[in-house]
């Protein structure tokens, strides 16, 4: 559930609701979860809302001043750091719609490590760059794009909107998580509803472990992390995912930097798509340049 689902289509906000440990109780059958993963799998009407924070570093020893030059500028550049998204699916209409806001990333302590900007001019970039945001809507042909959303552009583009479906649709709820893995961990109840939730503990995969990383703090740091641990919260009443959390830690040499997403999910009816009312036609290379652009720029 994370940006690449456009790059592979998933932009968030979160809400964490209150809830209660039950008494100990019997472990749902084997039959619940595969129940709920088919379900699950097969969702296509639903909404995400993701909230990913990474920081603060720490360091495993002692650094080298040019290391420890690195570790200051990460300090500055992830104090506050989180990115949210947002992102909606219907697939009988044929809509998706996304809406993605960060912080600053990490580009600039990136480039003093490879030495392209001095540390004083890595530290002002990190301390001036605005927080960034990208809204993007398809409905089927159309893709509507903004980094304002006061200030949206469209353009008409069979062959990008047929290929950001296709992502969509296999990008399913479930394609992040390693199955094998996810074993029963205890039973929760419910803030509101009269239900509680059946919490699986287990792991994303390879894939999915680095797409988290990359998403939240750029390609740059492809490869680098570890396998995320991640809970599931299923509805037991309707067999819903209703939350989901993953973790990892990502460690960059003598620096770990801890990474977490937690994500909300509601579905049928509370995904709603609406297109921009008020748009400025382009034709489709420079919308599909623009477009580009913008999903470049966020990570």
């Amino acid at each position: 559930m994370i940006f690449p689902l456009v790059a592979t289509l998933l932009f968030a906000r979160p809400t964490t609701p209150v809830a209660v440990l039950t008494a100990a109780s019997p472990a749902p059958t084997k039959t619940f979860f595969s129940n709920s993963w088919t379900q699950t799998s097969k969702a296509n009407r639903y909404v995400t809302d993701c909230t990913t924070t990474a920081g603060p570093p720490a360091a495993l020893s002692i650094l080298s001043p040019d290391i420890q030059k690195n570790f200051e500028l990460l300090q500055s550049a992830l104090s506050g750091f989180s990115v949210t998204e947002e992102n909606s699916y219907i697939a009988t209409e044929q809509k998706a719609g996304l809406v993605r806001q960060q912080t600053n990333g990490l580009n600039d302590v990136i480039a003093y490590a490879l030495k392209t900007m001095t540390y004083d001019e890595a530290a002002q970039k990190i301390r001036a760059t605005p927080s960034q945001a990208a809204y993007l809507t398809f409905v089927k042909d159309v893709i509507s794009y903004a980094s304002d959303p006061s200030a949206w552009k469209s353009f008409t583009d069979k062959k990008t909107a047929a290929s950001i479906f296709a992502s969509v649709k296999k990008s399913l709820l479930t394609t992040s998580f390693d199955k094998a893995s996810l074993k029963f961990q205890n039973w929760e109840n419910a803030s509101t509803g009269g239900t509680r939730y059946a919490i699986y503990k287990g792991s994303y995969t390879k894939t999915a472990s680095n797409t988290l990383v990359t998403s939240t703090l750029g390609q740059n740091f492809s490869g680098t992390g570890d396998t995320a641990s991640v809970r599931i919260f299923v509805d037991e009443k309707s067999k819903e995912w209703r939350k989901t959390e993953a973790t990892l830690t990502l460690t960059l040499g003598q620096i770990t930097v801890p990474v977490k997403q937690t994500c909300t999910a509601k579905y049928g009816k509370d995904a709603i798509i609406t297109p921009p009312t008020k748009s400025q036609p382009v034709d489709a290379n420079t919308g599909l340049q623009e477009f580009q652009q913008l999903v470049q720029s966020m990570g």
